[in-house]
């Protein structure tokens, strides 16, 4: 737990930081069932600035309860990069009930026992096996960002909730103000890098000049898409993709990287990228595929205008 009066003081400031960058964050989620992920995230860092200014203004809380609070709080905060991996409709409206908040009590399971029969003098101290299961949610959950363009904010925050988890755990010994603050530090920093992705990019507005859509829009709306939804879901939607090309005799390929020429069909990996005007039809199917994660709110953000036709249609 955090030790004395310093510790809560000096790291509170970033975690208003944070909330800031999450506050920023909410124009580019609007739309995408990911927002219920920002949401988690959000309440995630507002609960654990509350569990610190407890520390600060109600020092007669016990070491228990700190160390319990803290520990939820940490917890909390992987939430979202799970809710991440089921955030397809029409399974996503089940998923936080059968997968996140059992994870959840699982992880907490440890903290909970030790409530019951220790003494409240003492903190809670997780043990290895749990914080092993705890590291290894955590990998599942970030790493599924590695690889897009929020990979260091995907290391800096993980590297931050390490650090907020030490303290809570058998493995480091008082005292622990140096993690707390080095945590929230690190996750104010991600925060920051991850808005600074997504918030303030150039929105194309449908129709104003009668042009068609660019390879440049199409790429820009697929990119953002990857590095929202992580390498798990967009590799999902680049094979479910390119069955319609092979499928059609597409002169052009969906990669993590966007539409890419082929100069060989039989030979996926001799691609460049591709500078020609996107087909119709290859638009279409693309937003024919998102529309599992994504309103036409989000399409509107990138291109000129929406692509027509039904699952049947497109299936046609």
């Amino acid at each position: 737990m955090i030790d004395g009066f310093r510790g809560p003081l000096i790291s509170l400031p970033f975690w208003f930081v944070t909330l800031w960058q999450c506050f920023r964050l909410r124009s580019a989620v609007l739309g995408l069932t990911v927002f219920r992920s920002w949401f988690c995230a959000t309440g995630g860092c507002l609960f654990f600035a509350v569990v610190l200014t407890g520390q600060l203004f109600l020092p007669d809380l016990t070491p228990q309860t700190n160390s319990a609070l803290q520990y939820l709080a940490v917890t909390l905060l992987l939430s979202p990069l799970i809710d991440v991996l089921g955030a397809r409709r029409p399974g996503h409206n089940a998923w936080p009930w059968f997968v996140v908040l059992p994870l959840i009590a699982v992880l907490q399971w440890p903290s909970v026992t030790q409530i019951v029969s220790s003494r409240a003098t003492l903190p809670v101290e997780i043990p290895t096996p749990a914080v092993v299961g705890w590291l290894f949610v955590l990998l599942m959950g970030a790493g599924n960002y590695v690889g897009t363009r929020n990979t260091l904010a995907a290391l800096l925050g993980s590297s931050g909730l390490v650090c907020l988890l030490l303290p809570v755990t058998e493995w480091i010994p008082f005292p622990r103000n140096s993690l707390i603050l080095s945590g929230s530090c690190l996750i104010a920093v991600a925060a920051t890098l991850a808005a600074r992705r997504s918030h303030g990019k150039p929105m194309t507005l449908p129709g104003v000049d009668g042009r068609s859509t660019n390879a440049a829009d199409v790429n820009r709306m697929w990119s953002d898409f990857r590095d929202l939804y992580g390498m798990v879901w967009s590799k999902r939607v680049v094979d479910r993709v390119n069955q319609f090309a092979a499928r059609e005799f597409w002169q052009s390929r969906l990669s993590l990287d966007g539409f890419q020429n082929t100069a060989d069909d039989e030979k996926f990996s001799e691609v460049r990228a591709a500078n020609s005007q996107p087909t119709n039809r290859q638009v279409q199917v693309l937003c024919w595929v998102l529309r599992r994660f994504c309103d036409d709110s989000f399409f509107r953000r990138y291109l000129h205008e929406l692509p027509g036709g039904t699952g049947e249609s497109v299936e046609a």
